[in-house]
């Protein structure tokens, strides 16, 4: 074992579970996603970390209270553990707050250390606010999330959010850059006074990899047992002391497949990054309209699709154009008519690229790409995934996965990386292609 003792990762989305393990994964750790935790054949193989997505982001409060409480309960039961680290989305989306406050609880925690910047992608803390590239969160494109819209950047404003106890807000302090900057020491005795004074949830500021670094110092020299709360940079920063990071040689079997790319991100972001795939050749895409989820076309879809894996095509099959659809007035004329709710719709969109993805697995070997988080999730519990295994770091947030049937999977959250991000993971494959040809000249 690679950590001193087994670690769980809570996430409330699969995208959200990944990046966050692959920064154990970096340090040597063997590191493992539970797609279906009642699988009781995915605990006869040891891990050092294991993450768990509860799918609570979209839901509401109480039944997010409900999935991590569960969550908690039975891998610490099942993994004999305590050790955990709760993952939340680095733009502060979901039911952050009564998360939080449900692990303190079964947990038996003092207090959390909520540090949730992740430098590396734009995000950091300063004066208890959330930045994207410096702008607070809520006049940024994640503001316009049509499942989990951020209407604030305020972080114990946004942990209030939708908890009716008026008492929850004396319960939650900060600990500015002005403490943070000063290193280990003067963190670790404001987090140790901050918790005599019964303080349960601490957000800190970061805005460097180094604030994040001294503050994960913190954690571990603090007087108190505590629940590291943060995204993928204070997971990373966590890990630092395990030293450099290592490349492990894990033996898998990778074959020249086509890569079959399935988004239901509704991003700008995914949709620029879509759209910079059309630059490369032999990709076949399918741009879903607003009727083909209404109608249910599958048939037509799944015969194109399938035709173009068979002949070794990459095939992207993306909603990018259907935030703008819904736009149009005829268009919500037809939902209307459907009886779908334009909320509920975004979730049709997910179950649909589930099926359909189910239907292609069935005729079709291939790579598989998802992006987003629900669309993650659905299409892996769909064609039976139960867990994913790191192989592979690809980029830092996006690691290379292998199911429990040796499908070879990616996942991508919706708001991660750059114009170029899905390119980069493409040509990714392509180097590992090039080196194999060379090896066997």
């Amino acid at each position: 074992m690679v950590l001193k003792e087994t670690t769980i990762v809570i996430a409330d989305d699969l995208t959200g579970a990944n990046d966050t393990l692959l920064q154990y994964f970096k340090k040597g750790a063997k590191a493992r996603i539970l797609i279906d935790i009642d699988d009781k054949e995915i605990f006869d193989n040891e891990a050092d970390v294991w993450a768990v997505t509860t799918e609570s982001r979209n839901v509401d409060k109480s039944l997010a209270f409900e999935r991590v409480t569960l969550a908690a309960k039975e891998l610490s039961s099942k993994l004999n553990c305590n050790n955990f680290y709760k993952k939340i989305d680095s733009t502060l989306r979901g039911n952050v707050g009564v998360e939080i406050f449900a692990l303190l609880d079964i947990l038996d925690k003092d207090a959390a250390i909520v540090a949730p910047a992740y430098i590396d992608e734009g995000r950091s803390t300063i004066g208890a606010y959330q930045l994207l590239n410096g702008l607070p969160i809520e006049r940024t494109q994640c503001a316009l999330d049509p499942k989990a819209p951020i209407y604030d950047s305020y972080i114990p404003l946004i942990l209030t959010k939708d908890i009716t106890n008026p008492q929850v807000s004396s319960l939650i302090s900060t600990i500015g850059l002005n403490v943070v900057t000063k290193g280990a020491g003067p963190i670790t005795s404001k987090i140790n006074e901050l918790i005599q004074e019964g303080k349960k949830i601490i957000v800190l500021d970061a805005a460097s990899n180094v604030d994040l670094e001294q503050i994960a110092l913190a954690i571990d020299k603090c007087n108190y047992n505590v629940l590291p709360t943060g995204s993928a940079g204070l997971a990373n920063a966590m890990n630092k002391k395990m030293g450099d990071d290592i490349i492990q040689n894990i033996d898998f079997s990778f074959e020249n497949l086509p890569r079959l790319i399935v988004s239901g991100s509704a991003t700008k972001l995914t949709y620029n990054q879509i759209q910079k795939l059309k630059d490369k050749k032999n990709i076949f895409f399918v741009d879903l309209k607003v009727q083909d989820i209404i109608e249910n076309k599958k048939d037509e879809i799944l015969e194109e699709v399938s035709s173009h894996l068979f002949m070794g095509d990459d095939v992207v099959i993306h909603s990018s154009n259907i935030a703008s659809e819904l736009e149009d007035e005829k268009v919500l004329s037809h939902l209307i008519d459907a009886a779908i709710a334009k909320d509920e719709f975004s979730s049709k969109i997910t179950d649909y690229l589930s099926e359909l993805v189910y239907l292609i697995n069935q005729k079709n070997d291939f790579i598989l790409l998802m992006v987003g988080g629900e669309t993650s999730y659905k299409c892996a519990k769909k064609i039976n995934s139960s867990y994913l295994e790191i192989l592979n770091n690809i980029l830092p947030a996006v690691p290379l996965c292998c199911d429990k049937n040796g499908r070879i999977i990616i996942t991508k959250s919706g708001n991660f990386g750059n114009i170029n991000t899905l390119a980069d993971i493409l040509n990714f494959f392509d180097k590992l292609r090039t080196n194999e040809k060379n090896e066997n000249i």
